[in-house]
């Protein structure tokens, strides 16, 4: 602002003092030259008014409990619901019917929205819906229903469940606040093809479960404060079903696999539960990878009965009597796993576990790494075996095994013939930027590349911040400390980029480059609009100069 008003003093005074004879014609031109400048800045403004997202204010509607079956036994069927004013759409795919912004009270007498035999499309959204029917199932209700979109209700205080789907497919539950029911939160029972996503699940009897339901997804749901059992609870031979990327915290029990098979449990959080991280009863050919179990009362991981499971890259920290615990649970393989911290045990195996392979575990820090009291377990496939951090041997011929055996406790008598022999930190090799290059008050991008066979975290400091910035992939510094730090510095300063990287066993390497700081030119790297404002004065100014000029010959050639 202090540019474009000390700008406009300078076209004053030209105006004032070069051309003050000429009033029209720099009048003209000078009007010309602001709406020019002004229509710019107006531009700018509608286009970001046009780019917000223009939600409408929801208004809610109180109504009573709403009940549709398209085969009539309701009180409507979904054409007749259309013509009330709490539901429109036409039930196609691109005009679903809808029931939005409704405040149901069930009056703790009815279930408030029942849909019944309904294969079109629809959508119940921001609705709110409590005291629904303790004597039967409660918030929102479907039977036999497909291609409905449950999507940002909120569901409390319900007398039973506060979603509930019997002998329905091809549903998506999604965005739901779900609080304070004392059955099920969210329960489905014979359902397949349901999405179950993004839901807030807490202070319910379970969080959400499902009975004999194929083929559903549940993904990337909180849910805590569950006090009666599970926060995800699979039973009665639910099969192929998917648990992905949830956090389930102060709980009884994270993650419960009951007489299920086929699932995939892919990187979930389940900490500080008062049970087990993950437990798995009587349930075969199941994916446990890339999950958090950690803080738990119990176990990271327990199996019981439970056989030819593949549970590999997980995190079992901090586990309060085991990070693994095993009980009849036989030919399953344990891979690339982190068992850190446990007080009391690492792995503990019990009797008639056998045929279990374990190879690329990590054992840290435990009250004991392993007991293996079952048969027949193997400690290392043919090329390698686990890391202990309590091995007492070398590497004599560096080749990352260690020379001798290591014992593990235990009736088993069991042995890691190739223990994992580490001692070696991170290389890292920084590819861009290079170094002493100089950079503007835009944040790099960076390329660097890492060699270790068990790496675990990568990050870099700024200048040596104490904030720690971690990393997955080659990308951009980050741009607020970049800026922040760029802007405290003289020109040619030196900004020093430091790459850390540490592996599984704690070993940490590092490797720097330093750059220098270049300005900008005064004019170079204005904003758009400031930019254009210099360029059309200093135009203004020119063509004022030659149609005076060109005035003034005129009046020459007149005498």
């Amino acid at each position: 602002m202090l540019f474009i008003y000390n700008t406009l003093i300078v076209v004053k005074f030209l105006y004032k003092k070069i051309f003050e004879k000429r009033k029209k014609i720099m009048a003209l031109v000078i009007s010309l030259i602001l709406f020019l400048i002004f229509s710019f800045k107006l531009n700018s403004i509608i286009t970001k008014v046009n780019n917000v997202d223009n939600n409408k204010l929801k208004i809610s509607v109180l109504t009573s409990h709403i009940y549709i079956d398209d085969l009539g036994g309701g009180d409507y069927t979904w054409e007749e619901a259309a013509s009330q004013d709490w539901c429109s759409g036409s039930g196609t795919e691109v005009d679903p019917y809808l029931l939005e912004n409704l405040i149901i009270d069930g009056s703790w007498a009815v279930d408030c929205i029942t849909i019944h035999n309904s294969k079109t499309d629809f959508t119940i959204r921001n609705c709110t819906v409590y005291k629904g029917d303790g004597a039967d199932v409660s918030g929102i209700v479907l039977y036999n229903v497909t291609n409905g979109k449950i999507i940002e209700n909120n569901c409390t205080m319900n007398g039973g469940f506060g979603i509930y789907f019997y002998d329905c497919k091809n549903n998506i539950i999604a965005n739901n606040l779900v609080s304070l029911n004392p059955w099920p939160g969210i329960y489905g029972e014979d359902s397949n093809d349901t999405i179950i996503s993004n839901n807030e699940v807490f202070d319910n009897g379970w969080g959400i479960y499902l009975e004999n339901c194929l083929e559903n997804e549940i993904l990337d749901n909180v849910i805590y404060g569950i006090t009666s059992d599970s926060g995800i609870d699979l039973r009665s031979y639910s099969l192929s079903n998917i648990i992905s990327g949830n956090e389930i915290r102060n709980c009884y029990g994270g993650i419960n696999i009951h007489t299920s098979n086929g699932t995939t449990v892919l990187e979930n959080i389940a900490k500080d539960n008062q049970n087990n991280g993950i437990n798995l009863y009587d349930s075969y050919n199941n994916d446990v990878t890339g999950n958090i179990l950690q803080n738990n009362s119990m176990f990271g991981i327990r199996l019981f009965q439970s056989n030819d499971t593949v549970i590999k890259n997980n995190v079992l920290n901090k586990n309060n009597i085991s990070g693994l615990y095993l009980e009849e649970a036989s030919r399953n393989k344990f891979i690339n796993n982190e068992i850190s911290d446990n007080p009391f045990f690492g792995a503990l195996l019990n009797i008639s576990s056998e045929n279990n392979l374990f190879h690329e575990n990590f054992f840290l820090r435990n009250g004991k790494h392993a007991v293996d009291n079952g048969t027949n377990n193997d400690w290392n496939s043919t090329l390698i075996g686990n890391y202990w951090d309590n091995y007492t041997g070398s590497d004599a011929d560096n080749d990352g095994i260690g020379d001798t055996p290591h014992d593990i406790p235990g009736d088993a008598n069991s042995t890691d013939y190739l223990p994992i022999w580490d001692e070696r930190a991170p290389i890292i090799d920084i590819i861009a930027p290079l170094n002493n290059s100089k950079i503007g008050s835009t944040a790099p991008e960076f390329t660097v590349e890492i060699y270790d066979p068990y790496l675990d975290t990568m990050w870099y400091t700024i200048d040596g911040g104490i904030n720690n910035i971690t990393f997955t992939a080659n990308g951009t510094i980050d741009q607020t400390s970049w800026e922040t730090l760029w802007d405290s510095l003289a020109k040619g300063d030196t900004i020093t980029i430091m790459f850390y990287a540490n592996d599984t066993f704690g070993h940490l390497g590092f490797n720097f480059i330093e750059l220098k700081k270049k300005v900008p030119s005064e004019i170079i790297g204005l904003d758009f609009f400031t930019t254009s404002f210099f360029i059309l004065i200093i135009s203004g100014v020119a063509i004022i100069a030659i149609i005076s000029k060109i005035h003034s010959k005129k009046r020459i050639i007149s005498y």
